[in-house]
């Protein structure tokens, strides 16, 4: 992610002196993409400039952005995620100085689901990079947690899926969950190296339903049982 953004930047670089932009009369913007109705950061949302076509960087883990190169005057930003909706926030951008925009707010898709959390090692509660998630139900969905563990699936169609997280070297995951339009799934699994000692008693697999417009927690608590 980080490798993407200075690659942006460079290329904004570039797309500055040959389109005659005088770097001394351009500015910068910052700000945060969070989720609405709470506080919980958005990573890797797009935060384009619709007044400068390619200028473009992602938001990091905390949902933090930083965009220069931006020519003085109004700009229009264009904040996008998939799984979100888009936001449309216009800015006013001075020489050399830095605007502030502040949180920017995006909702979940009121008619899909998502699932966002994290996997981690059960004895040491590091983060697990590498494991791959799948979902299967009325569609089948997969994804891969980053180098901190984090994992993230959007676009969900509502409905019961069985979920199963694999990685090399440690025992696999199965277990039932329940998406909710408009709702995202917070998840934090931990799991076992091959060969640990394992505690043949089930257990569960758990999460907490947030309502994607207002950040509240759902009626609902998900769980079910592992095999």
């Amino acid at each position: 992610m980080y490798t993407t953004a200075l690659v942006l930047r460079a290329l904004q670089a570039y797309q500055s002196r040959s389109s005659g932009v005088n770097s001394s009369e351009t500015g910068s913007v910052i700000g945060s993409v969070i989720l609405s109705g709470s506080d919980e950061p958005i990573a890797s949302a797009i935060i384009s400039s619709v007044t400068q076509p390619g200028f473009s960087v992602f938001s990091g883990a905390d949902g933090a952005f930083r965009l220069t190169g931006l020519t003085a005057g109004f700009q229009t930003l264009l904040i996008s995620k998939e799984g979100y909706s888009g936001s449309n926030n216009v800015v006013s951008i001075y020489v050399g100085q830095q605007s502030d925009v502040g949180q920017i707010a995006l909702a979940l898709r009121a008619e899909t689901g998502m699932i966002h959390g994290f996997v981690i090692d059960g004895h040491d509660q590091t983060g697990l990079a590498a494991v791959n998630i799948n979902l299967t139900g009325s569609q089948s969905y997969q994804s891969t947690s980053n180098g901190a563990g984090e994992l993230h699936i959007a676009n969900i169609i509502p409905g019961s899926y069985t979920v199963t997280f694999g990685k090399a070297g440690y025992n696999s995951l199965t277990g039932q969950i329940l998406i909710s339009a408009g709702n995202s799934l917070n998840i934090k699994q931990s799991m076992v190296k091959t060969g640990a000692y394992l505690d043949s008693t089930p257990g569960d697999i758990t999460g907490r339903l947030i309502d994607g417009l207002t950040g509240l927690p759902s009626e609902h608590l998900i769980s079910g049982n592992l095999l």
